[in-house]
Parts: structure tokens; sequence; C-alpha cells
């Protein structure tokens, strides 16, 4: 059950409208396949040394394989292995374990994530291997799930309550200033947020690998801000700078894009964080964009969203779109 909290903010609201603006859609393809090289060196430590013992292929769709220890690896009960992530682009990990023991990195929110195949994901940098450390071992049987997406991916954003064509979107959706008021807690957790209900709930399939899931969305306003807000479990990566949430706003004198990227321009229109939520049991995105009210001219409004999170709706690149279905 979401608590309800007295409602307060302290977000910036900067505000970077594009009015009848022609921008280009993100060449970003969920793409079904990989760079053929793509995969995973395996090795194991003996001493000061990694012996390497297999290589395992990944594509954009997360698989779980599963292998066994070679001799020498165990050494009283004990094994040290190394992941590395070779090709293709971003690299994930859901799930490692030896033997049924989990995986210690040293990093203890990896290591709560590698627990369990649940969409919780870690990822695994090229310049960062997945180091980890097993005890109590008998067998050595490895059991590891991830997967690597494509190095250039290729895509159509979800539109949600709105219609894309390849330089325009137009918002379909409506909401009132006064129709329902509160504020944003800015405490660093994404999900304090005391909404008691959501503007509107899209059901979102991608195809990039990521799993099927939900888009909710809030929309609501105090005497400074209109507030967009969405938590969307398809997007179970932070992808650096890729990520986003768009809000399409019209107030009568043209449709403004507002946008929201993950991290490379941290706060350029509001928030985008990488959270647990009450929606999900693994990391996702979500993000807060506030508008300020002084610069509107109506207060009746025509919205419409797009999200992108290299989770997408696949490379549709001509037409009339619309990537969500509503809950």
């Amino acid at each position: 059950m979401r608590k309800k909290l007295a409602i307060t903010i302290s977000i910036s609201a900067g505000f970077t409208a594009i009015v009848g603006a022609i921008f280009f859609l993100p060449l970003l393809t969920a793409s079904a396949s990989n760079d053929s090289y793509a995969h995973y060196d395996i090795a194991y430590q003996s001493g000061d040394n990694w012996v390497g013992f297999g290589t395992e292929v990944f594509s954009t769709f997360p698989k779980n394989v599963t292998f066994t220890l070679p001799a020498g690896a165990i050494i009283d009960g004990s094994s040290t292995i190394r992941i590395s992530k070779i090709g293709g682009g971003l690299g994930f990990a859901d799930y490692l374990a030896v033997d049924g023991q989990a995986a210690k990195t040293g990093d203890k929110l990896a290591d709560k994530k590698l627990k369990s195949a649940d969409l919780d994901v870690t990822g695994i940098p090229a310049d960062k291997p997945l180091v980890a450390t097993f005890s109590n071992l008998t067998n050595g049987k490895v059991s590891f799930k991830a997967n690597i997406e494509a190095k250039t991916v290729i895509g159509m954003p979800f539109a949600l309550d709105g219609t894309r064509k390849l330089s325009s979107f137009t918002p379909t959706g409506n909401y009132t200033i006064g129709a329902s008021n509160g504020t944003v807690i800015n405490d660093g957790i994404a999900h304090n947020y005391p909404l008691t209900k959501t503007y509107a709930q899209f059901k979102t399939h991608s195809i990039s690998g990521h799993p099927d899931g939900t888009a909710y969305i809030w929309v609501f306003n105090d005497d400074k801000n209109v507030y967009f807000v969405a938590d969307w479990t398809s997007d179970n990566t932070f992808d650096k700078g890729s990520d986003f949430f768009r809000v399409h706003l019209d107030d009568g004198t043209g449709v403004k894009n507002i946008a929201e990227h993950s991290d490379i321009r941290k706060g350029e229109n509001g928030q985008a964080i990488f959270a647990y939520t009450d929606n999900a049991v693994y990391q996702h995105m979500y993000y807060t964009i506030p508008v300020p009210l002084s610069q509107l001219k109506s207060d009746s409004l025509k919205i419409g969203f797009e999200l992108y999170g290299t989770a997408s709706a696949g490379p549709v690149l001509c037409g009339p779109f619309s990537g969500g279905a509503p809950v």
C-alpha cells in the first residue's frame, strides 16, 4: 500500500520548452540481434593469476547458463571467479551463484541483486569485470543469468496519451490546473510522493530484452508548478543518459516538449533516478518534471508523454504511433 504523506517540494523547476519544435527521434533500436562477438569471458583466480576457462555469447535478451568450474578452481571449498564483458553495449547480470551459494563481490547492492533472478540487475561495464567469491562449495556448478545490449540500439520511445509522427507528437490527454492538488517531497527517495491516484497507467511491452511492465503516470499541481511523475517498471537498466521521460504539453500556444534524461543531463528539467518503489521489487527509472505555472498561458492543458530507456517499443520509423496500452 502506498503511504500518504504531507506534500512539499524543493525540486528545481528548470524548464526548457521548445514550442512547435521539430526534433529527431533517438535512433535507438530495440535490437533482437547483437554483435556476434558480444560475450562474457569467464576465469577463476589461481594465486595472483587468472585462468580463463570459458566464453559464453549473450544477446540483448537475458538468458540462463550453467557450467561447472574446472579442476583447480576450488580450493578448500572456496573459489573466486571473474566475468568480463567483451563487445556489444552495456552488460547486465541478474543472477550468479555457485552450488547455490550467493556471490560476494564486496558491493552490498550488487550482492543483493545477484542473489536471485528477479529482474533486479547489476551492470558489468567493459572496464570493470564482475569479480565474485564463493564459499562452502562442493561441485562447482555455476548458474548465471545475464544479457548484453546491442552496441547501437535503434528504436521508438513508448508514446502514451498521444500520437507520434517522425517530427511531431500530438498530445491527446487532458489536465486542468487545480484538478489534483499536491506537491513533491524532494528527499532523495523517489517514491515518497503523497499521490492518491494515478493520472493514468499504461502497459508497456518492450522488444528490447527489458521486462514487460507498467508506466504509472501522475499529474498534479500546487500554486507554483504542475508536476508530471513517471514510475516506469519496464526500464530496469540504468543507461547513463539514454533513458528519458518526455512531456508534451499544449496550453493553447503550441506543443512544448519537455524532457528529463538520466545521468548525463542530470536535473535538466527535473529529476531522474534509478530507484526501488512500491510498484516493483527491482530498481527501475523514476522521473519528476515540474513545469512553472507562470509559463503556462491557460489552465486547460493537452498532455501526452514518451518514455525510453533502451526499453523500447520497436523500430517504427513512419506513420502515427502509439506505444502504450492503457490499463
